[in-house]
C-alpha cells in the first residue's frame, strides 16, 4: 500500500537509538527482549548473574559506563531473576530463600535505585515478574514471597516516578519454555 499523504512519514522505530539496559540477558526472555530492542536500533547494556562480589562491583561500573558513554537510560528492563527446587517451607533451606529474596526483589531495588538518576520524562522500566506474583504454587515459597514482593515495590515505585513522567511497567509472564 502507498502512502499518497503529502504529511512528512513519522519515524514508526521510536526505538531507535535508544539507550536500553536488560538485566538477566543471557538467556530466555531477557535474551529475547535483548535481541529485538537489538534489531530495533537501541544501543544495549546487557547483563547477567554472576559471582556476589563481582555482580554488585560491576552493577556499580555498569551504570557509570552507561553515564559515561550516553549520559542517559531510556529504557531499564529488570529481567534477572531465579526460581528454586520445589520444597515446602519447611524443608526450604534459609540459603535458598535468602538466594531467591536477593536476585528477584533486592536485585530488583538496586538496579532500579541505580537507573534512576539517569532518567527522565519519557524513560521506561519495565519489571518483567512472573504469574507468581498473583497466584502461588505450592512448594515455591521463596518465589512467590519475591514476585508478589517484586509487584508491590513495581506498584509503589509507578506511584513514586510518576510525576517525573517516567512510565513503569509490570511484566507478568505465564509459563515459559525457556531456562531461568
Amino acid at each position: 500500500m502507498q502512502n499518497n499523504s503529502k504529511e512528512p512519514r513519522r519515524n514508526t522505530n521510536v526505538l531507535q537509538g535508544k539507550v536500553a539496559i536488560v538485566t538477566g540477558a543471557s538467556r530466555g526472555i531477557g535474551l529475547a527482549i535483548a535481541e529485538a530492542l537489538a534489531v530495533a536500533g537501541c544501543d544495549l547494556c546487557i547483563t547477567a548473574r554472576n559471582g556476589e562480589h563481582l555482580r554488585k562491583a560491576a552493577q556499580k561500573l555498569k551504570f557509570q559506563a552507561v553515564q559515561k558513554q550516553y549520559g542517559r537510560i531510556d529504557i531499564l528492563i529488570n529481567n534477572a531473576g531465579m526460581a528454586h527446587p520445589l520444597a515446602d517451607i519447611e524443608r526450604l533451606s534459609w540459603e535458598t530463600w535468602q538466594q531467591v529474596i536477593q536476585a528477584n526483589l533486592t536485585g530488583l531495588f538496586l538496579v532500579t535505585r541505580s537507573a534512576l538518576p539517569l532518567m527522565s520524562a519519557g524513560a521506561t522500566i519495565v519489571n518483567n515478574l512472573s504469574i507468581a506474583c498473583k497466584q502461588v504454587f505450592k512448594g515455591m515459597s521463596a518465589y512467590c514471597a519475591s514476585k508478589f514482593g517484586a509487584l508491590g515495590f513495581t506498584e509503589a515505585l509507578r506511584e513514586e516516578v510518576r510525576g517525573r513522567g517516567i512510565r513503569v511497567v509490570a511484566l507478568i509472564p505465564g509459563a515459559v519454555s525457556t531456562d531461568m
